[in-house]
């Protein structure tokens, strides 16, 4: 997969898909290869430097963007850089019918303004990505956000989970879904191809084996919510910022009383 002599960010995690990892939050850029030297991109992040990492990573490999990917309408995962050309962009009904403008406080200075701000609009897809590439299925769960949605590639056996199944990040649940059943609900979907799964690539955090025991864990975690008592075989509860998700969850469901 290398070519020129130099792959910055990408590197193959199974065939014909390779990862990126942001240096903020861990975050996954996915690239899946398609016939004729094109890519399918989910998910492409974060910072503006990274972004144009990205790109050149893609035109170093000789690839040519067909489409990107939004697995869901999180400021971090609405990104997009000029080199993508009038690649389409696709998501779930609910993740093209989110407002956009809110957003840009949570993301901070020193985006230029293709970056967000002038991004082409989400255009909602079905479920099945229309490219020439191998088949991706898209599986909308809506856990974590409204028409979250994770991709299931059968040829290779990954899962894209988008911001579930995480190694470093806590089951983060959405504010229309405090007691987090809907989460719960998504679980239940993706239940089965985490058990076919050779690899999961989480939105954030390491791609891996380990799919099934990754949503049992969080299936624990939603039941350590419920007793009120923070889940003590958990390593991610070390993390400062699991600890404040673990807070403001709890507050969430004694404001919904």
């Amino acid at each position: 997969m290398r070519a020129s002599g130099v792959l910055r960010r990408l590197r193959p995690v199974a065939p014909d898909l390779l990862v990126a990892t942001s240096r903020r939050d861990r975050l996954n850029s996915v690239v899946l290869v398609g016939p004729r030297r094109t890519a399918l991109v989910v998910d492409p992040g974060w910072t503006p430097d990274e972004l144009d990492g990205l790109a050149a990573d893609l035109d170093a490999l000789g690839l040519a963007t067909a489409a990107v990917v939004s697995t869901h309408a999180h400021y971090d995962h609405l990104l997009w850089h000029p080199s993508f050309g009038a690649a389409p962009r696709w998501g779930s009904a609910a993740t093209a019918a989110a407002a956009r403008p809110a957003m840009l406080e949570e993301l901070g200075p020193g985006f230029p303004p293709v970056s967000f701000r002038t991004a082409p609009p989400v255009e909602p897809v079905g479920s099945r990505i229309p490219w020439a590439g191998p088949a991706v299925h898209l599986v909308v769960t809506g856990a974590h956000a409204p028409g979250h949605t994770s991709l299931w590639v059968p040829r290779c056996r990954v899962l894209v989970a988008g911001d579930l199944l995480s190694d470093v990040e806590v089951p983060l649940l959405a504010d229309e879904d405090p007691s987090g059943a809907a989460y719960r609900v998504g679980l239940d979907v993706l239940e089965p191809l985490a058990a076919r799964a050779a690899l999961v690539v989480p939105g954030h955090g390491a791609p891996g084996g380990d799919a099934l025991d990754r949503l049992r864990r969080d299936r624990r975690w939603l039941d350590a919510l419920d007793a009120g008592r923070p889940s003590a075989d958990d390593p991610r509860t070390a993390a400062p910022a699991n600890r404040a998700a673990w807070a403001a969850a709890i507050a969430a469901r004694r404001a919904d009383r």
